[in-house]
């Protein structure tokens, strides 16, 4: 059977204007829509309505997770994932992992997915945005939901799961002025603007400045340190290479856990205690962070909660599909572990 990636060959467009042709889009000109659908019926294309009849007799549905623009070395993404998964598998569903690491795939990958008819519906998990993926699932009426790296001034047309990154911001500034924390440093990430993770960290930040604002302070853009990959190695590098710089401080706030344990390492490596000498704290909460030695303070991203509310969300949607959209952000929480300590 003819795929719409081949029709789109034959017809010489884009399979995102086949797609859209097979639904009668009315942004695409009515000749187009002729010439694609004569294609269609000379190389025996079977709609998706029609094959999700014939696969349903067959057996389970299922629901995708499409994660785009993510490494595969993202240790909280996998305790997302596991949580996730067995939310799905719970709900009777198969659950499918979609991986568009370096974002050659996204597009095909879920319009083949689609055309199979075992899709029912998708969570989207990216650091770049596709509108033509998020109109090709609306025209194709598939439910989907996104999980994460929005923020909280995103598109309102979008159902959203997120964890309140302002809050967490604010929540790490708090415990370490409570511990008589004054010369804080800030790593964080320089993620470019098209992507969304760079929505996470201006969160995070912006509420780290909140806390510090209201504490009758300041943080000034030398106390912040941009790191593009914001992974354990970084970090190591970069206290490496600013030791005398970042000696300077009595704590530092890592927006990520590896980031935190890259930071413990290389102080050990160079003979600073933490926290004895200097506090450090990160976020997200990932198990590993008890490894490290010390264990990582941190703010724990709340994985089961999100990973249930995002599921319901979507199942909502899958039985009811007129509804308007949502979007929900879930409150982190302060997990004290060892490298903190109060200097009061």
């Amino acid at each position: 059977m003819i795929t719409t990636r081949e029709l789109a060959r034959l017809a010489g467009v884009s399979q995102f204007t086949v797609s859209r042709s097979l639904n009668n889009h009315p942004a695409i000109p009515v000749k187009t829509r002729e010439r694609i659908a004569e294609l269609a019926r000379e190389h025996g294309y079977e709609p998706r309505a029609t094959i999700r009849k014939q696969t349903s007799r067959r057996g389970k549905k299922a629901i995708a997770v499409l994660m785009t623009g993510i490494p595969y070395t993202n240790l909280y993404l996998e305790s997302m994932f596991i949580k996730i998964f067995s939310e799905i598998e719970k709900a009777h569903y198969l659950a499918l992992h979609v991986n568009d690491a370096d974002l050659t795939v996204n597009y095909d990958r879920v319009a083949e997915l689609v055309e199979t008819g075992i899709i029912a519906g998708f969570i989207i998990i990216n650091l770049h945005y596709n509108p033509h993926v998020h109109d090709y699932l609306v025209a194709s009426k598939i439910p989907h939901v996104y999980l994460h790296y929005f923020g909280k001034n995103s598109l309102e047309a979008l159902d959203i799961i997120d964890t309140d990154n302002y809050l967490g911001g604010h929540l790490a500034a708090s415990h370490l002025l409570q511990l008589g924390h004054k010369k804080i440093k800030v790593l964080t990430s320089s993620a470019s603007s098209d992507k969304l993770d760079s929505h996470t960290f201006v969160d995070r930040t912006s509420g780290f400045r909140e806390a510090i604002r209201a504490a009758g302070m300041t943080l000034p853009d030398r106390d912040l340190a941009w790191i593009q990959d914001h992974n354990f190695e970084k970090a190591y590098e970069y206290v490496s290479k600013h030791l005398d710089h970042v000696r300077a401080y009595d704590a530092v706030f890592a927006q990520t856990d590896t980031m935190a344990m890259g930071y413990i390492n290389a102080f050990h490596d160079n003979g600073i205690s933490v926290p004895d000498e200097i506090s450090v704290m990160g976020y997200d909460g990932i198990e590993e962070g008890i490894l490290c030695r010390p264990a990582v303070t941190t703010i724990r991203q709340p994985i089961s909660e999100l990973a249930e509310e995002t599921l319901a969300r979507l199942l909502s949607l899958i039985h009811n599909p007129v509804q308007t959209t949502r979007r929900s952000f879930i409150q982190p929480t302060l997990l004290i572990r060892q490298s903190t300590r109060s200097i009061l």
